[in-house]
């Protein structure tokens, strides 16, 4: 377990020259709906819609097919907060279909209605009989698709198989301890790592993973190993504390970013660091100030500066130019995480012996089934439901869809292969945030995320397996 440093915020992910962008969030769903989820088709049913945040002007719901073409559209001139609007529905056609809800720029997937002919109503042991089987062994004969739904919490379901995998997370902060014991750190210990640590996915060289450990452990852990490393090996340690030193990233930095450092430090400490550096980082600082400024600090170089006062002035600059990496980066590193208990969709074959097994651990045992055009809902004599109801809303691509939530945590299925994704968890009850990072996600795998709040947003920056840019805003309330 060796992390290494995430070189850029969230916000700024960059990859072949194109960044995900991180949209901001507001701390409310914007529409409350109200409305039944199984209907018969021919009978009019009543969408009732409410406003919880602000007024709305041309306010447009649509109701969509698979395909996503619209089979009905209701436009309202204004919703005012708080007041109820209902809109009459009634479809011909039986289906399931999605409910979209547009307000000036923005489009918002709201859940789902469904519109049948027949219902059907099986216990366990009834779907096991000929009957059963027979219509569902022709309606598979034909590719009939089937979707299938919990009856506790309306979420669309998917009967799975567990499969564990280890990948890598992202954290704000290094519990450093949990990886080496800093007391005893000396020169064979360090050498032991450096041969270990070799992640050709992020850096070439081990020794690059000990020195973003060290970078990104607190003052105090940092000053311990420097000062272990001094009574083992001083010559070591100046190689170590030398490679440590954040201004040989001067060149790397963008210019904006720079201008902002240059111009909170004072011009003799900048004059003072400059002293025999390396001249690539010597033309990026002139290239930042202005020609005036240049002029002083040029000057100020020339006078004869004493080797220890520039090694004070490095030294200083090292501290401002970490502590606006970390105010505008962060800490966050990249670690392997502890295994992660994932599920994989099953295929339409398997789904049933699942449905009669009740082989999806985070529902209840009550579960229905849309089968061409009728409705079969089948129970499990349990009494206990493991889900949650919830109210769920998703802005801009489809990366994932919610699969169902519990008492410990959030399922979600992903819609598309992730080549890797990067989540920010943000709970609007406490304010508190956190990160999530996936690697190699195939289509139709569902992840459970550890964290339980009343209303949770996750925004979801993306690349997918053609290397494309994807980000989907998921916001969560439990009912």
């Amino acid at each position: 377990m060796y992390p290494a440093i995430l070189q850029r915020k969230w916000t700024e992910y960059k990859y072949k020259e194109k960044f995900i962008p991180s949209v901001s969030f507001d701390n409310v769903l914007p529409f409350e709906l109200e409305y039944n989820f199984l209907n018969p088709v021919g009978v009019t049913t009543h969408i009732k819609i409410k406003t919880v945040d602000k007024h709305y002007k041309k306010v447009i719901l649509k109701l969509l097919d698979k395909q996503n073409e619209m089979i009905f559209s209701k436009r309202l001139d204004q919703l005012t907060v708080d007041k109820e609007e209902s809109i009459n529905v009634s479809i011909k056609i039986p289906g399931v279909y999605k409910i979209t809800i547009s307000a000036g720029e923005n489009s918002y997937l709201k859940s789902e209605i469904i519109f049948y002919h027949t219902k059907h109503f099986y216990s366990i042991p009834e779907m096991k009989t000929k009957e059963f089987e027979n219509t569902y062994s022709q309606l598979k004969k034909y590719g009939v698709e089937s979707d299938y739904y919990c009856g506790f919490c309306k979420c669309r379901i998917y009967p799975a198989k567990a499969k564990v995998i280890s990948g890598f997370e992202y954290k704000n902060y290094i519990p450093f301890k949990e990886y080496i014991d800093i007391e005893t750190l000396g020169i064979d210990n360090i050498k032991s790592y450096i041969m270990k640590i070799d992640h050709p996915a992020v850096y070439k060289k081990g020794l690059i993973h000990l020195l973003n450990m060290i970078r990104l452990a607190s003052i105090q852990d940092e000053l311990t190993i420097v000062s272990n490393l001094f009574k083992d090996d001083p010559s070591f340690a100046y190689f170590i504390t030398d490679k440590l030193f954040f201004f040989s990233m001067i060149p790397l930095m963008v210019d904006r970013e720079l201008q902002k450092i240059l111009n909170t430090i004072d011009d003799i400490i900048l004059a003072h660091s400059l002293v025999m550096e390396e001249q690539s980082i010597v033309a990026k600082v002139f290239k930042n100030i202005s020609s005036r400024r240049a002029k002083i600090i040029s000057d100020e170089i020339n006078t004869g500066i004493p080797i220890e006062q520039s090694i004070k002035a490095k030294n200083d600059m090292h501290k401002l130019i970490r502590s606006f990496f970390e105010e505008h980066i962060g800490r966050a590193i990249r670690i392997p995480c502890s295994e992660k208990l994932v599920y994989y969709a099953k295929d339409f074959t398997e789904q049933i012996d699942a449905m009669l097994i009740g082989d999806i651990s985070y529902h209840s045992g009550d579960f229905f089934s849309i089968f061409d055009s009728d409705l079969y809902r089948c129970s499990k004599s349990e009494d206990r439901d493991n889900c949650l109801k919830f109210d769920v809303e998703s802005r801009k691509d489809k990366i994932t869809e919610v699969a169902g939530v519990s008492e410990s945590a959030i399922y979600l299925k992903s819609e598309i292969g992730i080549r890797y994704a990067l989540i920010h968890v943000y709970n609007w009850v406490t304010n508190l945030e956190d990160y999530e990072y996936l690697e190699n996600i195939s289509r139709n795998m569902i992840i459970p995320f550890r964290y339980t709040s009343a209303r949770i947003i996750l925004t979801i920056g993306a690349i997918d397996s053609k290397g494309n840019p994807l980000e989907q805003v998921i916001r969560l309330k439990i009912k």
